[in-house]
This record gives structure tokens, C-alpha cells and sequence, in this order.
């Protein structure tokens, strides 16, 4: 069935623009790049066809044809002769309308009727925080900002977050319908229509490419400050055990007792390994907590944070066949040296050690200025252990 240049299936219960209109999109597309020295009127033909299919593309074509409308308004004249190559972001949304058109020609009639898997986000001056609420239990999203990103503006802040955990909990949410909720008014606009502002329109777009490279069907909505008391919470989080080894290091550990293949405890920016776990879920972590993770049949890193060396050492005793590195401080005075070494002899799991007592190239600090470890402040020496349970 057609009704208004829209084709209508009712045994797959889906509509999309007829072949026609896409054809003599695609056609003229085709004639704009082939002669980029082109006029605002043409190009205003180009946009005002992907306009008309509003009622399948919904927002996606605010979103994504505001450079070309920029363009077009730059422009003195209708037909005085303008080069699409020197307006890069119009010319890249032709080529996005190009590309993806027809794969983007189609919407089912009953998406709408879906249940949606709520996720809330938030950002403070100093971090992002967001939930995945599941019915096996809520997903926890957390980072903080680097120099760089603390004196952003707020809704640059709040776009960032949701662009950041969007990109972590992807592959827990592909294929999903997804009730995305901020207290940020304008991040909620922006997300569906864009901005003008070059930084913030390139968070919608990563946001919507997000979107779509895992099949998320994205509805960002506003709620009062009050409803988002979780996310907030996390977003105003510190992390005061930021800090890790040096890459340098690394590699010298890796080459005297390697190849080391999954970082135990890590996040998506100080990883040594491809591999990694995480405290909070971050882009491409393989796992949330490492201590549910099995352990046995890889060649593990622990760099853990200091209130978890005496865990980490429980799990590697009551577990047979575990290996890998241990990289913690030289602390022999510490509760957990005791499970390390009776008298003067190592327990029976540790294979190997090196003692370093100068830390500079070995620890560096990450967003948080003020840990002890990774600063020029620490005096004290590392020590890695090479383990076998």
C-alpha cells in the first residue's frame, strides 16, 4: 500500500519511503558531488528531498542536515556559485544521506510498543556518572575529566557523559529501545536536532553513530534534577587510586615474564593489556569486577589499588593454577605482607620478585592530581611478583 510517496507493509509490519524518492535522492546527490561547484539552490533541493522524509527519518534529518542549512544561509545569492569541498561538514552529511539512505528506509510500526530499558546519566564538574537499570540489577558507569574537559561548559559536560556511557554499555544494549533520561535540558535537544556549536554537534553525532552501529533504538528525554539522585551520585564520585604503571615499565615486565593478556584491574585508559576488567563499566572492558572472574588459563596483570591487595592474595591462595604479575608497594610493614612472606622465606606461590626502588618511569598519576602513588612525593619502591597457585 502507497499513500503519500510512503509504501506501507502490512505483513511486516513496517513503512518506508517509496523507491522512487530515494532513487531521485540518491540521483541528485550523485550529480552534487560529481560537480562540487554548485549553488545554494540546488543544494536547498538536495535537502529539501531528505526534509520530505521526515515521517520515516524523524530527527535523524535535523540532526544531520543542519551544516548543509548553514551553508545555504552563508550564501548571498540563490544561484550565485558556491564549492561544497570547502564547506567539510555540509559535504560530509551528503555523503552520510549518500551512504546510509537506504538503509535507513525503513521503520516497523509497532517499535513503539516496545518496552524500554531505562538509563540515567549525569555529569558534575569533575566526572560522569550513569546507571543501566536491568531487571538482574543496576549497571554503574563512572569517569572522571581530565584538565582539558573540567573547564568545558555544562552541557558540553552532560553530552559527554551521555556520549561516553552510551559507548560503554553498548554491547549490553544493542539491538534494545532505550529511555535515556538527563536533567540537562539542552543535551536533550541537542541529542535529537544538533547544535551550532562545532564541539557540541560532534557529541550528537557520535552520539547518534553510536546508535546506530550497535541498533539502539535512542529516545533522550528530560527529567527534574530530583529523579536523577543515583547518577549524580556517581558523577560526583573521586577515584583517588588513579594511577598506573608507565607503559616503559610494562614492557619490561612483560618481556622478563610475559606475554601478560588481561589486565585485572584497569580502565579503558590505562589498560596495559588488550584485555582488561574494570571497576565501573567503561568502553571495552571485558568484565565489571574482577574478583568474579575466573582467574585460571591467562597470564594475568594485577596492579590492584591498595585496600585490595590482601583480596587479591586471598583469591591467588585459595585458588590452584593461577598465574601472572603482581605489581604492588614495597610495604613490609602492611597487613598483607604477612600472606606474602613468613620469616624470610616467600610463600610457595611466589615464583619470582624485583624490588624497585626508584618509582620515577615506573608509576604515573591519571585524572586524580592528588594520590600519593604515581607522584614525585612517593618515596617508597615497588615490588612485582611473578606468581604461580
Amino acid at each position: 500500500m502507497t499513500w503519500l510517496g510512503i509504501e506501507l507493509d502490512t505483513f511486516e509490519n513496517t513503512y518506508k519511503v517509496t523507491e522512487e524518492r530515494v532513487s531521485s535522492l540518491l540521483s541528485s546527490i550523485a550529480k552534487l558531488l560529481n560537480n562540487p561547484l554548485t549553488t545554494a539552490r540546488i543544494l536547498s533541493r538536495v535537502a529539501g528531498k531528505v526534509v520530505s522524509m521526515k515521517f520515516v527519518l524523524s530527527n535523524l534529518i535535523r540532526l544531520r542536515t543542519r551544516s548543509i542549512y548553514r551553508c545555504i544561509a552563508l550564501q548571498l545569492s540563490w544561484d550565485g556559485k558556491l564549492n561544497i569541498l570547502n564547506f567539510p561538514e555540509a559535504h560530509k552529511e551528503i555523503i552520510f544521506w549518500r551512504d546510509n539512505i537506504s538503509m535507513l528506509n525503513k521503520r516497523s510500526t509497532i517499535s513503539i510498543c516496545q518496552s524500554k530499558t531505562v538509563i540515567k546519566s549525569d555529569a558534575s564538574d569533575h566526572g560522569i556518572g550513569a546507571i543501566l537499570f536491568e531487571a538482574s540489577g543496576r549497571k554503574e558507569c563512572f569517569r572522571m575529566f581530565d584538565e582539558g574537559e573540567v573547564s568545558k561548559n555544562s552541557t558540553w559536560r552532560e553530552l559527554e557523559a551521555i556520549r561516553f556511557s552510551l559507548q560503554s554499555f553498548a554491547p549490553k544494549i544493542s539491538g534494545k529501545s532505550i529511555s535515556w533520561q538527563t536533567d540537562n535540558m539542552a543535551a536533550k535537544y541537542i541529542c535529537s536536532s544538533g547544535s551550532n556549536k562545532s564541539d557540541l554537534q560532534s557529541l550528537a553525532i557520535n552520539i547518534n553513530d553510536l546508535s546506530r552501529l550497535f541498533s539502539i533504538d535512542l529516545e533522550v528525554s528530560w527529567i527534574s534534577r530530583r529523579f536523577n539522585a543515583s547518577a549524580d551520585y556517581i558523577s560526583k564520585l573521586v577515584d583517588t587510586d588513579d594511577w598506573e604503571i608507565t607503559d616503559e615499565f610494562f614492557e619490561l615486565i612483560d618481556g622478563l615474564w610475559g606475554p601478560l593478556n588481561i589486565d585485572r584491574f584497569a580502565s579503558y585508559n590505562n589498560t596495559k593489556c588488550e584485555r582488561f576488567n574494570s571497576k565501573f563499566y567503561v568502553p571495552g572492558t571485558e568484565a565489571v569486577d574482577a574478583f568474579m572472574q575466573d582467574w585460571r588459563f591467562e597470564n594475568n596483570l594485577w596492579v590492584p589499588p591498595a585496600n585490595l591487595i590482601t583480596r587479591v592474595l586471598r583469591t591467588i591462595i585459595s585458588t590452584h593454577g593461577i598465574r601472572g604479575v603482581l605489581i604492588i608497594p614495597y610495604w613490609r610493614s602492611a597487613p598483607f605482607w604477612s600472606l606474602l612472606q613468613n620469616g624470610p622465606i616467600f610463600s610457595s606461590f611466589v615464583v619470582d620478585h624485583m624490588v624497585f626502588k626508584d618509582t620515577a618511569g615506573i608509576l604515573k598519576l591519571g585524572n586524580y592530581k592528588y594520590s600519593l602513588l604515581g607522584s614525585p612525593h612517593y618515596r617508597g619502591s615497588i615490588v612485582a611478583f611473578l606468581i604461580k597457585s
